[in-house]
This record gives C-alpha cells, structure tokens and sequence, in this order.
C-alpha cells in the first residue's frame, strides 16, 4: 500500500527531523520545506496532507496572511487535508478565521508531531469520501462541535486549541444534529424531522416525544455546545 504523503511547509529548519522522524515512524511519507520554491514544488509533485506553519505562511505562498493563504490553497486542493500550526497564543477569533478559510484542523504550537501524524491518518480518512457530492463537515462559529458526516463522528473542543474530544451519539441523534448543523441559524421543523428521521411514522405526538427526548440527550452529551439548541416552541428546533 503506498503511504500517505505528507509536507510540512515552515521557516524552522530546526523542526525537521523531529517532523520527518515523526512521520517515518507512524509509516507516513513526511517532506520539509523552507522555501517557497520549495512548498511549490512539493505541492506540484501531489501530496495528501500539508502541515502549513501559519508564521510562515505569507513568506511561502506570497500573500498577506495565514487566512489568505489556506484559503487559496483550499481552491486548489479541495480534497485535501490542511493542518495548521498556530501560535500558543491564537485567539478564538484567529482559530475560527483559519477554520473558515478551509484549514481541516488547527493545532497549536509546540507541535507533537507524532500525534500530528495519527491526525493526518483520521482527516484523510474523513476527507476522501467527502469528494462525493453534498457537504460533509459542519462546524460551529466557535470551533467547539465538529461533525464528520461519511464518518458518522461527532467532536467536541473544550478551547479554541483544545484537544478534540469525541463523543458518542445514537444513530438518530447524529441524523438529527446533522440535520440542525446543516441549517444552522434556520429552524428546523418538526415536519422535516419526521421527513428524515421517522418517514414510516405518523403519529405526529409520538415523533414529537421522540424528538424532544433526543434532543435532551444531545444537549446533557454536548455541555456548553448542547445549549446552542433552541426550542422553537410548537414549530421545531434551531442550532446558532
């Protein structure tokens, strides 16, 4: 089987052998790059995961910011998985704005390469089926709740470069937050529930009861992010 091929695009000439060694050992073909012919050319030999350190990311790409720079990169590589390494003290806001602008995951300095590499083994598992038609990640403004669709896996992230932390939901309340993750913002109606979730019920009291106690269950599962679902009351539900 080949090996997945990783590139680590930084200015830090002195972090490449614990990356390369890292990679190595976890059966990962892992390159360096410190230039921006480099991190060119290594893009343009094909790749599946980049490891972009965002100090250096406008000096590699030649634009003026991380954000600019995974956002262009995520135009040309939409199957990809992105990584980037942030500095320790990343605001929520900066977390969120390279989550938006494509990156797969941010993590932040200093860098444990070795649990880096078991991460570009999960993300490409999640980002190649996600090539199939129809989106297939959803993420809270925050970067607290993260879905993967294909995967069925719901993650949880206590800070904006917390550790991510799975949590364990039924069949149906993962079908019901998708649902909410996917209109995000929008209520969500009992009808529409009943359409995706019970189409050979019509007992509308019954759905409803249902409903309501996966709804219970998924706020107790998800803490702090559980409190972002809203009762519409006598309509449906919203996630903001």
């Amino acid at each position: 089987m080949e090996r997945l091929k990783s590139v680590f695009a930084s200015a830090d000439i002195s972090l490449t052998g614990f990356f390369e060694s890292a990679f190595r050992d976890a059966g990962l073909d892992g390159r360096a790059v410190h230039s921006a012919g480099e991190f060119k050319k290594k893009l343009g030999d094909g790749f599946d995961a980049l490891l972009l350190d965002a100090s250096a990311a406008g000096e590699l790409t030649g634009l003026n910011s991380a954000e600019e720079a995974v956002s262009g990169l995520r135009k040309l590589y939409p199957g990809k998985v992105i990584i980037v390494l942030a500095d320790n003290a990343s605001s929520s806001g900066d977390v969120v704005a390279l989550l938006n602008s494509g990156a797969s995951e941010v993590v932040c300095k200093p860098a444990r390469f070795r649990v880096l590499a078991e991460q570009v083994k999960s993300l490409v598992r999640f980002v190649r089926p996600a090539a199939r038609p129809g989106r297939s990640r959803f993420l809270l403004e925050d970067g607290t709740l993260a879905l993967d669709v294909p995967a069925r896996r719901c993650f949880l992230r206590a800070a904006p470069c917390g550790a991510q932390e799975e949590v364990c939901l039924t069949r149906n309340e993962f079908r019901i937050l998708t649902e909410l993750m996917g209109n995000r913002g929008k209520m969500v109606s009992y009808e529409v529930f009943r359409e995706k979730i019970w189409p050979s019920r019509n007992f509308a009291e019954e759905i409803k009861h249902s409903l309501l106690q996966h709804i219970t269950d998924l706020r107790a599962k998800l803490g702090p992010a559980g409190a972002r679902i809203q009762n519409i009351w006598g309509e449906g539900f919203r996630i903001e």
